[in-house]
């Protein structure tokens, strides 16, 4: 019976553990999944999605980052590249669309 109660209490401690996530905390989480935070690419060279500006006359292709801040943003950073092909600088894109698998 006293490892029975014992097992008890210890579920019921790894269930207040994980109940601490915030709503917040889920959100930037699944963020991340798609977005990683600005300077990712530059930084590391990993990137988690691609999207597409439009209606620039050009249909230039970046990567998805998130804006950290007040107001959480996604964006699409056009990646600027030097002849060693490392990363020399990022812009914005104002208006954007994810690329998707056909």
């Amino acid at each position: 019976m006293r490892y029975l109660l014992a097992g008890i209490l210890l579920m019921a401690s790894s269930h207040a553990v994980l109940a601490t996530q915030t709503v917040e905390d889920k959100f930037l989480s699944a963020l991340e999944k798609v977005a990683p935070p600005r300077g990712t690419l530059q930084n590391t060279g990993k990137f988690k999605a691609l999207c597409v500006c439009v209606g620039t006359g050009v249909a230039s292709v970046g990567v998805i980052e998130s804006l950290p801040g007040a107001a959480v943003q996604a964006t699409c950073m056009l990646p600027m590249f030097a002849a060693d092909g490392s990363v020399l600088a990022s812009a914005f894109c104002g208006a954007w669309v994810p690329l998707t698998k056909p």
